[in-house]
């Protein structure tokens, strides 16, 4: 299992589309192998939102970034961004 943390930072006045295109996209990712994914905000900074996605695989997470779904997502959201988004994928040691 992969899991995948995205920091993304919004025009103040921008931050408030993230939540709706979150929700809408969510169910999409899950029927391309996302088991679970979760939306975060940074506390004092409304601006700034943080996902936690859990992916069945790397080559799930790489299906999705790679997927329609996820170049109209990002088309959507990325003209709001006020700085580049951070991505970092993580594999759990046990």
């Amino acid at each position: 299992m992969i899991t995948r943390i995205v920091r993304l930072t919004f025009r103040a006045e921008e931050a408030w589309r993230f939540p709706e295109v979150f929700r809408a996209t969510t169910p999409k990712q899950v029927a391309l192998g996302c088991r679970s994914n979760r939306m975060f905000h940074e506390p004092g900074k409304p601006e700034v939102w943080v996902t936690i996605s859990e992916w069945e695989s790397h080559a799930a997470l790489e299906g999705y970034r790679t997927s329609e779904l996820f170049y109209g997502t990002w088309a959507q959201l990325k003209p709001y961004f006020a700085a580049p988004a951070e991505a970092y994928s993580l594999e759990e040691v046990r």
